[in-house]
Parts: C-alpha cells; structure tokens; sequence
C-alpha cells in the first residue's frame, strides 16, 4: 500500500495537445482577423496580420486582433513572442490566452486571462504583464520591467482544475496565483496596438483531465486495498496455524 500511494503521488498529469500552429503553411485556417483604425470609431479596416514568413505577424500599426476557437481552461499554453523595435508612443501586445470574446477587440467589458507587453507613451521603459479581466474589473498578476525588450521570448502558462496558474517568461516563473473569475474559455486571441512588426509562432494548447487522473486514482487505490485485504488475511491465516 505505501509503495502504491508512492508511485500515484508522484505520477505527473499528461497533457493532450488540444490544438497547435506554427504557421508554416503561410496562411492562416481557423483564425478570424479584426482591424479598427481607432477604438472610438471602430472603422472596420483590411485584414492586418499575415503568416508569409511562417509567424502570426501583424504588419502596421492599427488596433489589430487574431482570434482562434480555444475551450482549453485546464491545461498548458506555449508560444514565442516577437517584440519590435518601437517609437515612445504608447504601445501593446497581448495573448489571452482564456478568453469569452464579448467584444471584437477586447475593452473593459471582457473576460480574458491575458499575458503580454506593453509601454507606455513616451517611455522607453517596457514590461511583461500578467492580467485578468472580469467584466470591468482587471487584476495585475505580476508586471516585470525589461529595457530593451525587442526580439524573440518564449512564453510558457498552466492551469490546474483548482484556478492556479503558473506562467513562466524565458524559462523563469514569473506569476503563480490563483484566479477562479476565468474560468471558461470561448477564444484563444492576440491583440496588436501600435506594435507592427510584432508576431507570435509555435503556439501550442495543451489540455489535462483532471477527472482522468481522479478516476485513475481510485482504480489504484481500489486494487492497493484489495491486495492489503489478501496480505492481512494470509498473515493471520498463518498466524493461525
């Protein structure tokens, strides 16, 4: 039985990859783009991403968002992230990677898990934020400063069945809390302001079941007990005797 309870504790769950891309047929099936000139007209303009060079790119500078059908909400979520050389004007990327898509472009009547970078306007000071959103109300997880920021990052997040999430920038954890406001997810979306040049690639969404392990679980446990009903059984039978 202990050497039983040993071997569960230190299974790890394995995760099932849900969905992937790496963009490396240079078109892009299953994402819906969206651009606006602004965020107060909301003037539709042309689509302003593109995967010709095998990354999800967005090519100006215009409020731009990628979306793609994520149900993903226990699991692990992977990709790598391009930051741009930039102007000090305000700029933004995110992914959310758990979102409901109430909006087109996200605002503050949303609910996302987001992570990303942003800078504000005319500093050259940027930062890796981890955030949620629920309705209107927006909580910051973890917010590091990085000057200079351009170039390639490796982007790693998890959550567990219980709202935990660990999210780990270039290999280092960076954020660990819990959230349970997200809980759902509708979109997997990558939103561009000010940033062109920007892109994401290798995005991989991993899914884990908790319930399968749960399950798993008490089949092992279910056969310990058995297996110790026999061994104390035979010990008394020859006690007995």
């Amino acid at each position: 039985m202990f050497l039983l309870c040993i071997s569960v504790c230190t299974t790890t769950v394995n995760a099932t990859v849900s969905w992937e891309d790496d963009f490396s047929d240079s078109n892009l099936p299953g994402w819906t783009l969206f651009a606006y000139e602004n965020n107060r007209t909301l003037e539709p303009m042309p689509e302003n991403f593109s995967a010709a060079d095998g990354t999800l790119k967005v090519l100006d500078d215009d409020i731009s968002l990628a979306r793609h059908i994520s149900s993903v909400n226990v699991g692990n979520w992977s990709f790598d992230m391009f930051v741009p050389e930039c102007e000090n004007v305000g700029r933004a990327m995110y992914v959310y990677i758990m979102s409901n898509g109430s909006r087109t472009i996200p605002t503050y009547a949303n609910d996302f898990i987001g992570v990303g970078v942003w800078k504000a306007p005319y500093q050259s000071t940027w930062s890796f934020i981890v955030w949620t959103m629920n309705g209107f109300d927006w909580i910051i997880h973890s917010q590091i400063y990085m000057n200079p920021m351009q170039g390639w990052h490796h982007i790693r997040i998890s959550r567990n069945s219980d709202g935990r999430f660990l999210v780990y920038f270039n290999g280092t954890l960076e954020a660990d809390f819990t959230n349970n406001n997200v809980t759902i997810s509708t979109y997997l979306e990558f939103y561009c302001y000010n940033v062109a040049g920007a892109a994401i690639d290798n995005l991989v969404v991993e899914y884990t079941d908790p319930t399968s392990m749960n399950t798993m679980l008490l089949i092992v446990i279910g056969y310990g007990v058995t297996i110790g009903v026999i061994v104390l059984a035979f010990f008394f039978l020859l006690r007995d005797e």
